[in-house]
């Protein structure tokens, strides 16, 4: 049975899973039935110790799960990586992102060389694979049960609501990259004017706003104080004004962005991840309020909390390679 790896390197984590084949395909199709994850592990990114301490990381984290598991590289067939950053479909390397560290570097061939091996390496935005692994096995597979669709027929698109704000979509099956890898970078559109300086060199981006950071830096702002946004959220759950004033900011920015991009996009849903999308309160009216701001008229548009964990970039990245 074919084994698979799959990595996501996130601005503070790098998990990777092993994905094994069940049972022989009779159809050319992704379908959960023939697939399982076997193992799978996470560390920090440390990213502030440069390039080659993570990349080594990434190495290490390959060989470990394979010994676990009692394999060799050589045992598995491709390997599938999400980074956090956008992807140039010609040459897969990062061209930007919030995790510069990986910026303008190859990482397929650096890692290759290091595994001293040419199993082959597959590379895609984490956002992407998020929501390529929300479509096929997670919301998008209870989303036609309900609307008794099919997969391979969904317009999906995943957002992450972690460290940074990213976002996928998913057309029939079929991972949106644009034309040089920046499709869907919707954390560098405008969601306030004059706003908060963003990395990127533009101000008011939406990762400045909807991610966690964004939580934090706006309490920071507003009470001199820093908390991070899951004591902000906690806060709010206790009814603390400041962490309340936050909060419901935070909504309504998260409303007229997921507004703007159903206008723009039509699709069957909106799936959510990252750390921000493990609070329930943030889903309490949304949908309806996204409805409501639709252009057309009795917009269906669902907004789904994911449903295969916040991390499940990581077995989007495994199934990469089946595509």
């Amino acid at each position: 049975m074919k084994k698979y790896l799959g990595l996501d390197i996130g601005g503070t984590k790098i998990e990777i899973i092993l994905l094994i084949e069940t049972i022989d395909k009779t159809a050319h199709k992704v379908v959960s039935n023939f697939y399982k994850i076997q193992d799978r592990k996470r560390i920090d990114t440390n990213r502030d110790k440069g390039y080659d301490f993570v990349l080594n990381n990434i190495l290490n984290l390959c060989l470990d799960i394979c010994s676990t598991n009692n394999l060799k590289i050589g045992d598995i067939e491709a390997i599938g990586l999400g980074l956090p950053g956008s992807i140039n479909p010609d040459t897969l390397i990062m061209v930007n992102g919030n995790s510069l560290v990986f910026k303008d570097k190859n990482v397929k061939n650096d890692l290759q060389n290091l595994l001293k091996t040419k199993v082959p390496i597959f590379i895609e935005n984490d956002a992407n694979l998020f929501a390529l692994s929300e479509t096929i096995w997670g919301a998008g597979r209870d989303h036609c049960k309900v609307n008794k669709t099919e997969s391979n027929n969904l317009l999906g698109i995943g957002i992450i609501l972690g460290t940074g704000c990213g976002g996928g979509f998913v057309n029939k099956g079929k991972i949106y990259n644009g034309r040089r890898g920046g499709g869907l970078e919707i954390g560098h559109t405008t969601l306030v004017e004059q706003g908060t300086p963003c990395y990127c060199g533009r101000v008011g981006c939406a990762e400045q706003y909807l991610s966690g950071s964004g939580i934090t830096n706006e309490y920071l702002k507003n009470f001199k104080m820093k908390l991070s946004a899951q004591e902000i959220f906690n806060n709010y759950k206790d009814s603390d004004q400041k962490s309340t004033q936050v909060i419901n900011q935070y909504k309504s920015n998260l409303i007229n962005f997921l507004s703007n991009l159903n206008n723009i996009f039509d699709p069957d849903f909106i799936v959510l991840g990252g750390g921000v999308s493990n609070q329930d309160i943030i889903y309490k009216g949304l949908t309806l309020e996204v409805r409501k701001r639709s252009f057309i008229t009795n917009s269906n548009i669902e907004i789904y909390k994911n449903k295969l964990g916040d991390s499940s970039g990581v077995l989007g990245a495994a199934i990469l390679p089946l595509l």
